[in-house]
């Protein structure tokens, strides 16, 4: 039988500092909504999904992680 050991206490801590992190991307990530554009937030929003689209597509069709980099780089 195999016995797992967990700090539970590095456990919360690092959760902690996961959830700030998240925090101060959303804080950050909201001032940049309000000053851009939204003909600049759309162009770059639409990229990124069609970026993922994409990689998603290319990933189905059997491409490696190069050939990947390749198609977005």
């Amino acid at each position: 039988m195999v016995y797992m050991m967990f700090d539970l206490d590095a456990i919360k801590e690092q959760r902690e500092r996961d959830r700030k992190s998240d925090l101060e991307f959303m804080d950050f990530y909201m001032k940049w909504l309000k000053k851009t554009p939204n003909s600049i937030w759309s162009k770059q929003h639409a990229n990124f999904i069609n970026s993922g689209v994409l990689i998603n597509n290319e990933w189905a069709n059997g491409k490696s992680k190069e050939e990947l980099l390749k198609v977005i780089g």
